[in-house]
């Protein structure tokens, strides 16, 4: 229940697993796991898993690297015009 429906008091119940092992939040409107030692949200409206912190960090020092290495190919062709 809302906490304004309890007088302000938030209540918290038991979410069941789902048939995939998984906890649905109603307002998030994802399913919690522990996959792997992490807890994972899985988006079950697209069928993934939300990417972890250490993932995103990952995603991004492979982008940065990707964006340097390109800036170097530019300068490259810059300098031999």
């Amino acid at each position: 229940r809302p906490a304004a429906a309890t007088g302000g008091l938030a209540l918290y119940g038991l979410v069941r697993k789902n048939r995939a092992g998984r906890r649905k939040s109603e307002v998030l409107g994802l399913e919690l796991c522990v996959r792997e030692g992490d807890l994972r949200f899985y988006d079950p409206s697209s069928g993934e898993f939300l990417p972890t912190v250490r993932e995103l960090h990952a995603e991004r020092a492979a982008a940065e690297q990707r964006i340097a290495a390109l800036e170097a190919q530019l300068r490259a062709l810059r300098q031999s015009d």
